[in-house]
């Protein structure tokens, strides 16, 4: 991964704005045998991930006690799959294919996310925000998929199965909070109350068919609503008490 940024300021405004490119790819090379070698599997699979990306983000001080800040994410991820799935009854013996060599697919997935936050600072100790955020997480290729169906039929399914992409998963979150030194410096205490949309969840659905455990699905939606509350105390020069409270209320919209 590479990643250029260019900082700076000017009279109320504070900026960033930068670029990001990440590269990742791997082999798996999984032989698997059952029953003394009398079921056997030959199951290989590839993967390269390509992510680009172009960000900025700005801090305005509308007021001296008022804070807008905003940005935009454009991300762009090229990924790739290959894969082989055979089997024979005996070792030595040939191997009769169920996803055949050569087999790949690549697809590229593309968003664009906005963040703006609103900060207002009561006096000194103490700020309120607010803020909303969308998120992305690229979609992708179940590699390991395969179904034991040697016929026709069977193997144009796996080979379908494999080729075609799970889509990308999607959130909007909305926070607000507040931030606070207490007890004159002596501690901190910070208030979260948030909500979190997700739309076309990736979940890994277990299948128990042929050499795959499970396969990733955009199994539906959900949302989930939480509070969160933590802390510092100084009690004396070597002392210091934390703490932190977390409740979350999840559900699903969806469930496919």
């Amino acid at each position: 991964s590479v990643e250029l940024q260019w900082t700076g300021s000017r009279a109320n405004l504070n900026y960033v704005a930068g670029l990001y490119r990440f590269e990742d790819e791997g082999f798996t090379n999984n032989p698997q045998k059952y029953f003394f070698g009398t079921f056997n599997f030959d199951s290989r699979y590839g993967f390269t991930t390509e992510s680009n990306a172009v960000y900025g983000q700005a801090d305005y001080q509308i007021q001296p006690n008022l804070t807008l800040t905003a940005g935009l994410r454009s991300t762009r991820e090229k990924k790739s799959i290959t894969r082989t799935l055979g089997f024979n009854a005996a070792l030595g013996a040939p191997f009769i294919p169920l996803v055949p060599a050569g087999t790949s697919a690549e697809e590229t997935f593309s968003a664009t996310t906005p963040m703006v936050s609103l900060g207002y600072k009561l006096n000194a100790d103490q700020q309120l925000y607010a803020r909303y955020v969308e998120g992305f997480k690229s979609g992708g290729f179940n590699g390991e998929y395969g179904v034991v169906n040697p016929t026709p039929e069977g193997i144009s399914s796996n080979v379908k199965e494999v080729k075609t992409p799970f889509k990308p998963e999607t959130q909007q979150s909305f926070e607000v909070g507040l931030k606070s030194k207490i007890l004159n410096g002596k501690g901190v205490l910070n208030l979260t109350g948030f909500s979190n949309k997700i739309d076309d969840m990736q979940l890994a659905i277990f299948t128990a068919e042929g050499a795959a455990a499970s396969v990733i699905r955009n199994a539906g939606k959900a949302k989930v609503d939480g509070i969160e509350v933590d802390g510092v105390l100084q009690l004396s020069s070597p002392t210091k008490f934390q703490f932190s409270y977390g409740y979350l209320n999840g559900r699903y919209d969806e469930f496919i």
